[in-house]
């Protein structure tokens, strides 16, 4: 009976704390989402206003340059939420 209880306490608790990871991983997501969007805004924004080949150009470059900051930002969060696992 002891052991069944105990079991149970772990799988509520297993439970509580995967249900709270996700709900970070959903948040992360949707401002990931948010900035991506806002970035793709700007873009059009800066094609919209281009009046020649070159303007194009670094449209298009801007729009790389914050993309590569974004993942670049993505993957250290993501190895620190592997080093805080890790180091639990």
């Amino acid at each position: 009976m002891n052991k069944a209880l105990s079991l149970l306490v772990l799988l509520v608790s297993f439970n509580v704390l995967a249900e709270a990871d996700i709900a970070k991983m959903k948040t992360e997501a949707a401002a990931r989402l948010d900035k991506r969007i806002a970035m793709l805004q700007e873009a059009k924004t800066c094609i919209s206003g281009a009046a020649d080949k070159n303007a194009m150009k670094a449209c298009h470059a801007s729009l790389k340059e914050d993309r590569m900051e974004m993942k670049e930002a993505h993957q250290a969060a993501k190895e620190a939420r592997k080093a805080a696992k890790a180091a639990k």
